[in-house]
């Protein structure tokens, strides 16, 4: 039973059609798909919506489509998006009316972006699909869940998240596919994610700069391979976490200095 039938049944109501309001707000792109990072719960937020949009960005260019990131997401933008993220609900609503399709965490927008009859790809895992996905869903509605025959956990926080182990180029293919866009990504296939997968490491090329003022913080590589600069080296000792590469032998004085 679809949850939306529980709760008509529990209050003695009948189900119809609703009705979306939305207001104006200008959008200079003349074709955009939506994109939304938005997720109430740590584990029904998917990952890898960067690696989606690397995925398709070169087809979109050519077809000159533009990619809005929509939603109250406190994370950053999506890379080669245009954040949207500022408009309110009923600005979105009108955003999203205009769009060629939506894409992204199972939320609000998909919802709405059904209303509107816009394709809808997105991410879901630890729920059963058809109580939650719209009572009125179209056919373009597609939603991708992990490769697994366990039933859904129900939980808000996963560790590691199984919603993760959805590969990116899946998804950019049903987007691609939606937008009758011919594509190459079929032959496409993710091998391995580790750990350090999100985090971002700054590489930094020895020169004649003031690396302090730089503020790095978390884990940088010091390029000693491209300019063997001994006393740049002396500087990183502010770095909390440094990463030598180098080809050449370090004396190890330089070593305890920076110990």
């Amino acid at each position: 039973m679809h949850k939306l039938e529980s709760f008509a049944l529990s209050c003695g109501s009948k189900i119809s059609k609703p009705f979306i309001e939305s207001t104006f707000y200008p959008v200079l792109e003349k074709k955009y798909i939506c994109m939304s990072t938005e997720s109430d719960m740590q584990s029904k937020d998917y990952d890898f919506f960067d690696d989606v949009v690397f995925h398709i960005k070169p087809y979109l260019d050519k077809h000159e489509i533009s990619v809005l990131d929509v939603g109250q997401s406190k994370k950053k933008s999506l890379y080669y998006s245009k954040s949207y993220k500022h408009l309110n609900r009923m600005q979105t609503n009108y955003v999203l009316s205009k769009s060629l399709l939506y894409c992204g965490n199972f939320n609000f927008h998909s919802h709405i972006s059904n209303y509107y009859q816009k394709p809808v790809i997105t991410v879901s895992n630890v729920d059963y699909i058809d109580v939650i996905k719209p009572y009125n869903c179209s056919d373009s509605f597609q939603v991708f869940t992990p490769a697994s025959e366990r039933k859904p956990s129900f939980a808000s926080e996963e560790s590691p998240k199984t919603i993760n182990t959805v590969e990116p180029e899946k998804i950019a293919c049903a987007i691609l596919d939606a937008l009758n866009i011919k594509h190459s990504l079929n032959n496409v296939s993710t091998i391995y994610t580790g750990e350090e997968y999100f985090n971002q490491i700054i590489d930094v090329v020895p020169g004649k700069y003031d690396i302090a003022s730089s503020n790095l913080r978390g884990s940088v590589n010091i390029r000693l391979d491209k300019n063997f600069d001994l006393d740049f080296l002396a500087q990183c000792k502010t770095i909390e976490q440094i990463n030598l590469v180098t080809d050449k032998i370090i004396p190890m004085d330089y070593l305890k200095f920076l110990g």
